[in-house]
């Protein structure tokens, strides 16, 4: 299968170098297939394997982001709340607070007049501040993931495009080495994809059940199809660079897939689409949806 998007290197990189094995097999004698400037199987083997570490590093760090963002969500909301509540139960008519550090301002002032306030449940003004500089460090951390993704995009990204290079020389390399019809173009996997017809998406629903998130689609009336797959990613918003392939289904299995990926916490989110991919490589992916744990 050709180049489709970032989740497609990988595969394809294993295509070519089980080709190379092959070809390397087919000369004897030990030859090893060499595309000059020390560029051998192993080099692409190396840049495989950065590949692979860059795209899990992409993966990790999603997960944190979508982790730390679900905490600073978390405490938002709760910060809002005695917010609320703090207007409602200690200001003054006319002195209500606008942020929560001015609530901490006005809470600290009354207390200097007239001893300690609480709101309901004894939350105190301590509670609360607490509460503050929990979500600075929060903040903090998302930030910090946010960094650590863009990183790990840059990896990722000048690793496929070594590969991409390496991959697209190989395959100059054997189509000038040997004459048409000869053994070793059968197999030569096709790096880019060629112009054709992209397949009609199919219709997906994703749903959490007890301990697990379903994700179940409708069958494809393709004649070309070769197999579905299910590609994911942590947190609500889809972003095709950042998917991860989870499985390939052929059309003869069952239509759906049980999975807990990036789900591992109640209130966790994670996005899934489901692609049609043809015998040529093209393909088409349904629209994303969404999982909530509960």
């Amino acid at each position: 299968m050709p180049l489709s998007g970032p989740v497609s290197y990988l595969p394809v990189a294993d295509q070519f170098l089980e080709h190379w094995s092959a070809l390397e097999s087919s000369l004897g004698d030990g030859a090893a297939l060499n595309l000059g400037h020390g560029i051998d199987r192993a080099a692409v083997l190396d840049v495989r394997a950065r590949l692979a570490q860059a795209t899990d590093a992409v993966t990790r760090s999603r997960m944190a982001r979508e982790e730390e963002r679900r905490h600073l969500a978390e405490l938002d909301a709760m910060i809002s709340r005695r917010l609320a509540q703090f207007n409602r139960q200690l200001a003054e008519p006319g002195h209500e607070a606008g942020t929560p550090d001015e609530a901490v301002r006005i809470w600290s002032a009354l207390e200097q007049r007239g001893g300690e306030r609480f709101l309901d449940g004894e939350f105190s003004r301590l509670d609360f501040s607490t509460d503050l500089s929990a979500r600075k460090l929060v903040a903090s951390a998302l930030n910090a993931s946010e960094k650590a993704l863009s990183s790990a995009r840059g990896g990722r990204d000048g690793a496929q495009d070594q590969l991409h290079a390496f991959l697209e020389l190989y395959r100059e390399r054997v189509l000038e080495l040997f004459p048409p019809g000869h053994a070793n173009h059968e197999g030569l996997p096709v790096l880019d994809l060629r112009r054709g017809t992209h397949p009609v998406a199919v219709e997906v629903s994703g749903r959490w059940q007890e301990t697990a998130a379903i994700i179940a689609w409708e069958s494809s009336d393709e004649p070309e199809l070769d197999h579905y797959e299910v590609r994911a990613m942590a947190g609500d918003q889809y972003e095709s660079e950042d998917e991860t392939s989870l499985v390939r289904i052929s059309p003869e299995e069952p239509l759906h897939l049980s999975t807990v990926f990036a789900l591992d916490e109640p209130g966790a989110k994670a996005a899934f689409r489901v692609y049609v991919v043809l015998r040529s490589g093209h393909e088409r992916g349904s629209q994303p949806v969404v999982v909530v744990r509960g």
